[in-house]
């Protein structure tokens, strides 16, 4: 499949879904030589929400959309299922270049995809600073928001932070980012704005009951403000935030 050019501009679509994600890590007793990618697939309840939720990103995608950000409200364990489910749906769909960014990538889901990867070195373009990754399989990357981070100066954004944040969808094909809390943003404007700016998409997890209203309305209007265009809400089952 040809891969299109980039589209910043494209309509905004509010969506509802159930993303059903369990993790499943099989109990098997293989031995270490065994160990393969499979032991880390992740449980779907709901195959056909998977496929319709997958299918919508694809579509994103293949319209020119290649950042997609997933935030929650304190919903942390349901913001990286929602991303392994989709990097693992774009991984299915095609031989794609898949990176998830995360600020809690040695937590959850995520941690056990890290423990379970070879580390490589990304080449920060235009410079001659580099950048670890966890390489899963060659299924899809795994990198620290931190380290992205460390190339600033004291909170103020620097050439090497710049070429680090342009140097990922030049390298990858699809960006998948693992949404820090908004307190961050607000704390570190110049520091995460130009983070913020990367994103072609936002996603927001919420619970099933939607309690904390405001809190999404809070969240969704200051990245609407920046420009960040919304694609909906994610439902999630979970009654507890950072649940399992």
């Amino acid at each position: 499949m040809s891969k299109p050019n980039k589209k910043k501009d494209h309509p905004q679509s509010e969506e509802q879904s159930i993303f059903p994600f369990s993790s499943s890590k099989n109990n098997s007793n293989e031995s270490d030589e065994q160990t393969n990618a499979s032991q880390f697939f992740y449980k779907v309840t709901n195959h056909q929400e998977l496929y319709k939720i997958g299918r919508s990103f694809f579509d994103d995608y293949i319209k020119g959309n290649r950042s997609f950000a997933i935030a929650s409200t304190g919903y942390k364990a349901a913001q990286q299922r929602a991303i392994v489910g989709l990097a693992s749906y774009f991984d299915h769909e095609g031989d794609y270049k898949i990176l998830i960014v995360s600020d809690s990538a040695h937590r959850g889901i995520l941690k056990e995809i890290v423990d379970n990867s070879e580390e490589k070195l990304l080449r920060v373009q235009g410079t001659e600073r580099t950048l670890p990754v966890q390489s899963f399989h060659h299924h899809f990357d795994v990198m620290e928001l931190k380290n992205i981070i460390r190339l600033a100066d004291g909170g103020v954004p620097t050439k090497n932070f710049e070429a680090a944040l342009s140097t990922l969808p030049n390298v990858y094909d699809i960006v998948f980012w693992d949404v820090p809390e908004l307190s961050l943003f607000k704390e570190e404007p110049r520091l995460y704005f130009p983070i913020a700016m990367k994103y072609d998409s936002l996603s927001i997890i919420v619970n099933e009951s939607i309690k904390d209203v405001n809190e999404v309305n809070e969240l969704k209007q200051y990245f609407l403000d920046y420009g960040v265009n919304l694609k909906g809400l994610l439902i999630d089952p979970l009654k507890n935030k950072n649940g399992d």
